[in-house]
């Protein structure tokens, strides 16, 4: 919500409305975005990773998770992806850098095959494939630290 409630939307000005709501960026922050990059286009996620990172004070840390496009563009998805359209909630971007995403603004990132921790605790039904394993269709996990 913004200060005077009204909500306040992604695609919004929301970085001025945090800072108006007492948000300090000179404080290193935990950032999580969750569950949310494959439902926006490359733009919208290249302007939500710009604006975390102006945000971002050193040794803050971003944790989030991403749907890699070898998986998103394969057939066994296309079901999922298809349905997801026609509830419209599209699935428009996936990326098989998902380094890149905080690496770009100099952020150091470790990537993590989301099966790894899922076979750890016995929630993942496929083995984690190397992660230079070319053409593995997978999700990550990744944890970003701005220097």
């Amino acid at each position: 919500m913004s200060p005077d409630g009204d909500r306040c939307y992604l695609a919004d000005d929301w970085p001025v409305a945090l800072t108006e709501a007492g948000f300090d960026p000179h404080t290193p922050t935990v950032w999580l975005i969750e569950g949310l990059l494959q439902y926006l286009d490359e733009n919208a996620v290249a302007t939500l990773f710009g604006r975390v990172h102006s945000l971002s004070a050193a040794k803050s840390t971003l944790l989030y998770d991403v749907v890699g496009k070898t998986l998103l563009e394969s057939p066994m998805m296309a079901p999922l992806v298809t349905a997801m359209a026609e509830r419209g909630s599209p699935w428009l971007f996936g990326t098989d850098e998902p380094g890149e995403l905080a690496g770009r603004h100099g952020w150091s990132a470790t990537v993590t095959d989301i099966a790894k921790p899922g076979n750890e605790w016995h929630r993942w039904f496929a083995p984690a494939a190397p992660m230079d394993a070319p053409d593995v269709r997978r999700g990550y996990f990744v944890e970003a630290t701005r220097p």
